[in-house]
């Protein structure tokens, strides 16, 4: 989302040897990056919304933001053997089907899959598309809860602690009084606590201050995400090390702690 630019660059003065090796990585992870644009533009989006005085609107689709990068995330992961391998969450013997059984399923009906998927993860949306179209294949479907514990122990989430209580306990939940509207997070609602006009749309500082720090709890999660998932891109090219050496400053300004950190990580410092 704000690093992949220069993650998929590359110094070469072969303008097409460069576009067809910039493709190769973006299909590659394209699972993820399917999401990961969606979800910068909706966070732009969002404030938008905020800072015109439709609070419910923005924070409706910085819902959806955080919610595009743990489906990003999740789908692209099980697009590789590594990944699926180490699936402990989702390998609990409870007796409830996953998509990880659909997966393997697929696999071993038809072994070419493995290698499709590792080349372009992107390719797990057709295989998987069933499974969220049809109400009878149900039961494989993850839950935001399981997405998320499996994601922590993919270590997607690194260096979060405890990511379930930030993610789902209280940026998530917080977020969606909005998505089910609650009378107090309807901007009416909104300006009848606060005596303020009921139709006149209208900046509310509070408000703003509020959206404002969730919005940068959700970009500080989206970095974590996005420099775990690509990580392996920024260990294997020195050019573009060099270049993300610049912007942990950057981060750190910003006030995103655990990007600035994993950066760190990534890094060596």
């Amino acid at each position: 989302m704000w690093v992949n630019a220069l993650i998929i660059s590359d110094n070469s003065k072969n303008t097409t040897f460069t576009h067809i090796l910039v493709l190769k990585k973006i299909i590659q992870k394209s699972a993820f990056l399917t999401y990961q644009f969606q979800a910068f533009y909706q966070a732009h989006r969002s404030f938008l919304e905020v800072s015109s005085g439709y609070y419910n609107a923005g924070n409706i689709l910085l819902w959806s933001v955080l919610e595009s990068l743990i489906k990003g995330a999740f789908l692209e992961c099980p697009a590789h053997k590594r990944f699926r391998d180490n699936a402990r969450v989702l390998s609990k013997p409870n007796g409830k089907k996953t998509i990880l059984d659909w997966m393997r399923d697929l696999i071993t009906i038809n072994p070419s899959i493995e290698t499709e998927l590792e080349e372009t993860s992107g390719a797990i949306f057709d295989k998987t598309a069933v499974i969220f179209d049809d109400p009878s294949f149900k039961e494989y479907r993850p839950t935001l809860i399981d997405a998320i514990e499996q994601l922590s122990d993919w270590n997607i989430f690194e260096p979060v602690q405890d990511a379930m209580k930030l993610v789902h306990g209280e940026i998530y939940r917080e977020l969606s009084k909005d998505v089910h509207v609650i009378p107090d997070k309807t901007d009416i609602g909104r300006r009848l606590s606060l005596e303020k006009d009921l139709f006149e749309t209208t900046i509310i500082p509070d408000e703003l201050t509020k959206f404002m720090k969730v919005l940068r709890q959700v970009i500080d999660i989206g970095v974590v995400v996005e420099l775990n998932i690509l990580s392996d891109w920024i260990n294997g090219d020195e050019d573009v090390r060099a270049k993300l050496k610049g912007k942990l400053t950057i981060l750190k300004g910003l006030g995103l702690p655990f990007g600035h950190r994993k950066l760190r990580n990534l890094l060596g410092q």
